[in-house]
């Protein structure tokens, strides 16, 4: 693991530059021992550079049990993707995870993350930002690839959207000059007629939602990707059939 793997560059500058102070004064107590000087005064000022040097440590530590603790979080929310405290969860960790990312691994974490929650668009850049520094990062390109097809489906689905909402404009319209027309002279046996015909309609009304999600669910299925993401594809897809199941 690279030495200032997850700091930021004021914490990198903030270490060298105690390390420097730090030989520094061990070249100057040499100098007092050797001159047989008080070195007391000395000694006081390297409580500087291990403040320096101790502060970026700290944090590294601290950056690493946080990287143990989001990809246990993550862990669980893929296994049980209702689990609302793991989302919560990989959500922290990712926000504070994302600025601090700087290798291809690290980055395709997050990218995984941001996949999972539901920000394909978010998983799409940054799995190119781990490919650019890391082009042979299979993890990166199967993350892109499952992230632009739910993009791609999420556009489908929106025009099929717009598209429907076209086609019942028409007949809404028309129906409802119909009743405001009849509202008068209706009796109230219609209304239960009313009433049914309301329900017939809102099935009618549920079914492109099931169709739509059956197309997240067939799209994600066409993607191909390695036995490492099996289990991020699986959480799609489960995630897709359970909205088809609600839909219905």
């Amino acid at each position: 693991m690279d030495l200032f793997d997850g700091l930021l560059l004021y914490e990198i500058t903030l270490l060298l530059l105690g390390v420097i102070l730090f030989l520094i004064l061990s070249a100057g107590l040499l100098y007092y021992i050797i001159k047989k000087e008080q070195i007391k005064k000395l000694l006081l000022f390297f409580v500087i550079p291990i403040v320096m040097i101790g502060y970026p440590s700290i944090k590294e530590i601290t950056i690493s049990k946080d990287r143990i603790a989001f990809r246990k979080h993550l862990e669980e929310y893929i296994e049980n993707p209702a689990d609302s405290t793991s989302r919560r969860k990989v959500e922290l960790y990712t926000e504070k995870l994302e600025k601090r990312a700087t290798d291809s691994e690290d980055i395709m974490e997050v990218s995984k993350s941001n996949l999972l929650l539901g920000n394909p668009e978010k998983a799409v850049t940054l799995a190119d930002k781990a490919l650019q520094k890391d082009n042979t990062n299979q993890e990166a390109r199967d993350i892109k690839r499952l992230a632009e097809t739910q993009l791609q489906v999420n556009r489908n689905v929106s025009a099929m959207a717009q598209e429907e909402e076209a086609e019942q404009e028409e007949p809404e319209q028309e129906a409802t000059l119909s009743e405001s027309g009849n509202t008068q002279i209706a009796e109230p046996a219609s209304n239960l007629n009313n009433l049914q015909i309301t329900g017939e309609l809102s099935e009618e009304a549920i079914k492109p939602v099931v169709s739509q999600n059956n197309l997240k669910v067939k799209s994600l299925q066409n993607v191909e990707v390695t036995q490492k993401l099996s289990n991020v594809k699986s959480f799609l897809l489960k995630k897709a059939a359970a909205d088809t199941v609600s839909a219905k």
